[in-house]
């Protein structure tokens, strides 16, 4: 409670470096965005989305 979704992936991804992570979000600034990709591996999914592309981003990690 009281975190963001950045600061939770900042907590929880040194911790376990090979936890496949998606940010579901509404917003995200462009070097935020990058910033999350390169150094953690997090996928997001952008807001609005349907269960169609969730299904197929969490298919994609799975199978990575």
């Amino acid at each position: 409670p009281g975190m963001t979704g950045r600061q939770l992936i900042e907590e929880v991804a040194p911790r376990w470096p090979h936890l496949k992570i998606i940010l579901a979000t509404g917003y995200l600034e462009p070097v935020e965005r990058e910033s999350l990709e390169r150094a953690h591996g997090v996928r997001i999914l952008q807001k609005p989305f349907n269960l169609a592309e969730a299904a197929d981003l969490i298919s994609s990690l799975l199978n990575a």
